[in-house]
């Protein structure tokens, strides 16, 4: 008997075969945790000494590398999801708990009197055998890891609360590892024996670091060490709008390395006048959600491409007959979106068809991306260079090819400035788009200057119809609406601005973007303000400092506000807009990236 169409289904039927599933699969990784546990424990009886092989994750070339080689900042970073942890041996829940301890040398790092830490990582930066050490508070359990990788020590950071190291180690020895755990965001302490001990924050055990307080000393950490590194190199980070032909430094987005590429091939290109034959291909674009990518087909078609369409109903709900039939004489497949879309195109068409999906960021968070096939003329664009390390590091993509392009931004022929009083904010749902932060700095601002005032643009949080089902986003926005009621400072200094398609009267008005997400892969209201007459501004969540500039970044509001106040100078102000506009056109233009693009997409 054929299966039933699970469409025609009602829709009750269908949110409770939903639910059952959900709870299958919970109850499935709850099984296959244990049993991991319970053989690791058979295997190797001392396996709380060590971590065995298996509980790695997979490596890519980068992370096989020595900590010590800590000259590229875009190899340290926490990643944004919870799966890329140590298993059965760092467990989530002791992730609070758990402290990093850095030795050289044999000798044991000096430990506070008391601590309220029970679980230990002992790492030996240099291979040599370091006893326990005699502070250590009783019953505490300790693991052994002598001289990590890259990878290796990474995916520590990843489980651990912070980094404790002697305050008279061995310097030469411990400031490369010192330094890797700032780049990821790690606060790092110098003990000092006999000390009294400093209370471990604990933080929400969300995606990243983004969320609570504990996620804004993360970001501190990182900003600060990247902001040493800008100063000591004077990177194109620090110098937005400057030569795009400099060698990219710490900090610097991909956009720069891209550029310095593309100067680079432009000076071998230079010498005797060659013919460039252009051939016509056949492209199918195939996805449930295409509004990425009007502008690059519109450039295929002026390239005399054939640009074909393969509209699906959702992520992998579609006509099969139809997709196989489009596929059938095409030279391209294009898959917008790295779902079912891309699934069934990788494996269903012949390997000689070049098969390029782009990867955005909510992929990462299913299952889809595991059963994509690699065989043959295959490749993986991704929007962002920390969501590509991510998803090579979450999905063991090692070895797949794979380019970072970012997303596309109009420029606008004409841009006006808009009130420094007036910051605008697009879209506050889900949670993750941090409104809470938002109001955190409009007190702050207001309580020095009270004309400013906040926007928010798009839909309200009601208007969704996911969210009746979402308890904790409901609490959530209920605490917010409480706030701008009750607050003395926020009270008629909200203004929910509703949804439109045109934003660009809106940004006319706006004189700062503000994004306060706990993480993103690239948001659009940055570079979208900046090119549009307003100053970017952004709490630094994880990767924005591999694409933005670190002037727009901050840990937290009373360091966004200490930004933004100084704009209010309105020469201050056009001087920032100016920079940002410029910063934003050479890297993110509709034409620079399509033609990246396009690129890509022909091999």
């Amino acid at each position: 008997m054929a299966r039933p169409n699970a469409a025609h289904l009602p829709a009750g039927v269908r949110k409770i075969a939903r639910a059952g599933r959900a709870r299958a699969l919970r109850a499935k990784d709850r099984a296959t945790d244990r049993a991991t546990l319970l053989a690791l424990r058979a295997a190797m009886p001392a396996w709380r000494e060590s971590i065995p092989e298996s509980a790695w994750p997979a490596f890519g070339p980068r992370d096989r590398r020595a900590v010590a080689d800590v000259d590229d900042p875009v190899s340290y970073f926490l990643p944004l999801t919870e799966a890329w942890r140590l298993g059965p041996v760092l467990r989530a829940d002791a992730r609070n708990s758990v402290v990093l301890l850095l030795a050289a040398a044999g000798r044991p790092p000096a430990l506070p009197a008391a601590e309220r830490a029970r679980f230990f990582v002992l790492v030996s930066v240099d291979g040599s055998d370091i006893p326990t050490p005699p502070e250590l508070p009783r019953g505490s359990r300790v693991l052994r890891v002598p001289q990590p990788t890259a990878g290796q020590y990474l995916a520590l950071l990843n489980s651990c609360a912070a980094v404790w190291a002697a305050h008279d180690g061995d310097e030469e020895r411990l400031a490369p590892w010192i330094l890797a755990s700032r780049l990821a965001g790690v606060p790092v302490r110098r003990v000092v024996p006999g000390a009294r001990p400093v209370p471990q924050p604990r933080y929400r055990d969300e995606p990243g670091y983004g969320g609570g307080p504990w996620g804004a000393q993360r970001r501190r950490t990182r900003l600060d060490v990247l902001r040493e590194l800008s100063t000591a190199t004077a990177g194109p980070s620090s110098a937005p709008g400057g030569d795009d032909g400099d060698t990219a430094g710490p900090g610097a987005s991909p956009a720069d390395e891209q550029n310095a590429s593309s100067a680079a091939g432009s000076a071998e290109a230079d010498g005797p006048p060659r013919a460039l034959v252009r051939e016509s291909r056949r492209i199918l674009l195939a996805g449930h959600d295409l509004k990425f990518t009007h502008e690059i087909v519109a450039a295929l078609e002026a390239g005399g491409h054939e640009v074909l369409v393969d509209q699906w109903e959702g992520h992998n709900r579609h006509r099969t007959d139809r997709s196989r039939q489009l596929a059938a004489d095409v030279d391209v497949v294009w898959c917008e979106w790295a779902l079912g879309n891309a699934v069934w195109f990788t494996r269903n068409v012949p390997a000689s068809t070049r098969v390029v999906t782009r990867f955005h960021l909510q992929e990462i968070l299913t299952d889809f991306p595991r059963h994509i096939g690699f065989e043959g003329d295959r490749h993986m664009i991704f929007v962002g260079e920390h969501v590509r390390r991510e998803a090579n590091r979450h999905f063991g993509w090692a070895r797949v090819k794979s380019s970072t392009i970012t997303n596309a931004v109009r420029v606008p022929e004409q841009a006006a400035l808009g009130d420094p009083h007036r910051i605008g904010m697009v879209g506050v749902t889900p949670a993750r788009k941090g409104l809470a932060t938002a109001l955190d700095l409009l007190e702050e601002l207001r309580a020095v200057d009270p004309d400013y005032v906040l926007h928010l643009k798009g839909y309200r949080p009601t208007d969704y119809a996911w969210f009746r089902e979402r308890s904790t986003e409901q609490a959530y926005f209920q605490e917010q609406y409480r706030r701008i009621e009750q607050s003395r400072l926020l009270r008629g200094a909200v203004h929910w601005d509703g949804y439109s398609a045109d934003l660009d009267p809106w940004y006319a008005e706006m004189g700062v973007a503000l994004s306060t997400s706990d993480f993103e892969s690239f948001h659009f209201t940055l570079p979208d303000g900046a090119v549009r007459g307003a100053v970017p501004r952004s709490i630094a969540w994880p990767g924005s400092d591999l694409l933005y500039p670190q002037q727009w970044l901050a840990a937290d509001a009373a360091e966004l506000a200490e930004s933004i106040l100084p704009l209010r100078d309105p020469e201050v102000h056009a001087a920032a807009v100016t920079e940002a506009a410029a910063y934003c056109r050479a890297r993110y233009a509709t034409d620079v990236v399509v033609e990246q693009f396009v690129g890509a997409l022909l091999g």
